[in-house]
């Protein structure tokens, strides 16, 4: 006879060995059992399926003197989708295919600042040529070729010194005196829009139509002025 007792909804089995008064009991009966809260524990016959595809689960009932455990047929839960792990091989496939692709995507500054890892690395350029218009990502900041480069040079990457080949595109802020942009010394500026080095905001007053690269503070009276 199976000895057991009622916790909740879940059936717990007496154990079969108890320690007591320094003495090991091993397969204790009813005389040790039923002071401690187990009771017998009667099977009902387990009943067949009648629909395919359920199942049967045991249902536990307290009588008082005794454990009763009958059975209910039911429709499991569907397991939970797990896709399938994509191989490292093709996510290595795709992500190449979406950088060759990238450039080819007529995307607005804002949009390509949103994926700019997505575009190809400056560094593999060297040696190569690249046309106008074209992205590359250079020590994690997105630049945008201003003219034809017929052979790209190492000692030439993208940087303040590079100004005429290469354009920085910026992280966006909404221009006014409020949320000025950031001004990194490699931008074009855009009449009535704001910006900010240093810790001083300026108007530009003019559009310079290209990328500049001096301080503000030297194109104040010329494109900009002080706020």
């Amino acid at each position: 006879m199976e000895y057991a007792k009622l916790m909740g909804s879940l059936l717990i089995m007496a154990p079969e060995k108890i320690k007591k008064d320094g003495m090991v009991i091993m397969n204790p009966g009813p005389e040790i059992l039923g002071p401690m809260g187990y009771k017998p524990v009667e099977y009902t016959e387990r009943p067949e399926i009648t629909t395919p595809g359920n199942e049967l689960r045991e249902v536990y009932t307290d009588n008082g003197d005794r454990i009763t455990v009958t059975w209910e047929e039911h429709t499991p839960e569907p397991a939970p989708y797990v896709p399938e792990p994509i191989p490292d091989t093709t996510i290595r496939q795709v992500a190449m295919f979406a950088t060759m692709a990238v450039n080819s995507m007529s995307l607005s500054d804002e949009q390509a600042l949103e994926i700019k890892d997505l575009y190809p690395e400056w560094a593999s350029f060297i040696g190569k040529s690249l046309t106008a218009g074209f992205k590359v990502l250079y020590e994690g900041r997105l630049y945008k070729v201003r003219q034809q480069i017929a052979t790209v040079l190492e000692n030439q990457a993208p940087s303040e010194l590079t100004a005429a080949l290469y354009e920085e595109i910026n992280e966006t802020a909404a221009g006014t005196l409020e949320d000025p942009i950031p001004y990194n010394g490699n931008m074009e500026l855009f009449e009535g829009k704001y910006y900010s080095q240093a810790g001083i905001t300026y108007k530009c007053t003019r559009s310079t139509g290209q990328a500049v690269y001096h301080d503000l503070s030297a194109l104040v009276g010329i494109y900009v002025e002080k706020a």
